[in-house]
C-alpha cells in the first residue's frame, strides 16, 4: 500500500512537468537573425541552408515564438522556397 501511494504521488507530481511546455525567457532559443535581422554573423549561406534553418525554427512552434513571429518566419520560408524553385527551373 505504501509503495502504491508513493507511485501515485510521484506520477501526480511528474505529470504536469511532462504535459506542459517549458516556459523560456522571451528570446532564449530564438534565432534573432532569422526573425528580426539582428545579431547576424557574416555568413555565406545558400538558399538551401536558409530554408533548413527556417524550417528548424518553425518546428519550435509556439513554445519559443509568438504567433506574429511564426507568421514572419513562414513568409520568409515561402519567399526562399519560391527563389529556390525559380533557380531549379533555370531562372525561367
Amino acid at each position: 500500500m505504501k509503495k502504491m501511494t508513493l507511485t501515485i504521488l510521484a506520477v501526480t507530481i511528474a505529470a504536469p512537468l511532462t504535459l506542459f511546455p517549458v516556459h523560456v525567457s522571451a528570446d532564449e532559443g530564438k534565432d534573432r537573425c532569422l526573425v528580426f535581422g539582428e545579431n547576424c554573423p557574416e555568413q555565406n549561406e545558400g538558399i538551401t541552408e536558409r530554408v533548413g534553418r527556417l524550417q528548424k525554427e518553425l518546428a519550435k512552434g509556439r513554445v519559443f515564438y509568438a504567433p506574429l513571429e511564426l507568421e514572419k518566419l513562414e513568409t520568409k520560408l515561402d519567399e526562399y522556397l519560391s527563389m529556390q524553385a525559380v533557380l531549379e527551373q533555370g531562372g525561367e
